[in-house]
């Protein structure tokens, strides 16, 4: 891409740059909702709780392990754009 930048291409690619970070942020939200989910299923763990309930239970706390994780991938991937479109201004 050429050196000479246009004041609106700049602020194109500074409103694209603002969007995925908002992005960023939502996907922390569900990082952060998901990591109070577990602590709350895990706090329900007592030692009366049957044997068909802990599965329930563990399945549980699993699906919201693999929505973190799906999180924090999309997050690098996010962190990546961001990086490849403030490149953008250095080339």
């Amino acid at each position: 891409m050429s050196t000479n930048w246009t004041r609106s291409d700049i602020e194109r690619i500074q409103k694209e740059i603002e969007n995925l970070q908002k992005q960023i942020a939502d996907e922390n939200r569900k990082e952060s909702s998901n990591t109070e989910r577990i602590l709350r299923v895990k706090g329900s763990i007592n030692s009366s709780t049957t044997a068909s309930s802990l599965k329930s239970k563990y399945s549980e706390i699993e699906r919201y392990e693999k929505d973190i994780l799906s999180s924090q991938k999309r997050r690098a991937d996010l962190n990546k754009k961001i990086l490849t479109k403030q490149g953008n201004f250095t080339s």
